[in-house]
């Protein structure tokens, strides 16, 4: 009469509802961990906004480890289990191989460097809004040109939603 029906699991699917190929690095895994940012409101902005004053990594892991606070988070995707995060840095549980879960550690200092190097890339908030960021920045210095340096630069450390109204 028809067919049975297929029970799915959540876990066998990625955030846009592919299933996933069968194995990413750990490298990856850590980049799409910290491409989700701290979880609290505006927290990726903040993180993006302070990484593009170019701080130190020591400077940078410190923001960091403030951003994120101690606590934890359950999957995201298919790839990653459970987050935790903590004074020496984020821990956590990926799928390493089909059935094979692994449990792994990064230091502040190792965020602050991935981090900073998926900002220079234009990976960390997406090309989009890192364009949009930079010609509205544009726009303003060119509505004010005498505008120091200083504030130019003061300019980079603004949410997206501050500068659109600035313009």
């Amino acid at each position: 009469m028809g067919s049975e029906p297929i029970q799915l699991c959540l876990f066998d699917f990625d955030d846009s509802g592919n299933e996933p190929p069968n194995h990413k690095s750990e490298s990856e895994i850590i980049e799409s961990l910290l491409l989700h940012g701290s979880g609290f409101v505006n927290g990726k902005q903040r993180i993006y906004n302070f990484g593009l004053t170019k701080p130190s990594i020591s400077a940078f892991a410190k923001m960091l480890k403030s951003e994120y606070g101690i606590g934890g988070r359950s999957a995201i995707g298919a790839y990653i289990r459970w987050v935790w995060f903590e004074s020496s840095g984020i821990r956590f549980k990926w799928r390493s191989g089909e059935d094979e879960w692994t449990d792994a550690e990064i230091t502040w200092n190792k965020a602050a460097d991935v981090i900073s190097r998926l900002i220079k890339q234009g990976k960390y908030l997406g090309n989009r809004v890192e364009e949009e960021s930079s010609a509205l920045i544009r726009q303003i210095v060119e509505q004010n040109p005498t505008m120091s340096t200083a504030d130019v630069w003061n300019l980079r450390t603004y949410s997206i939603n501050d500068l659109r109204r600035m313009v």
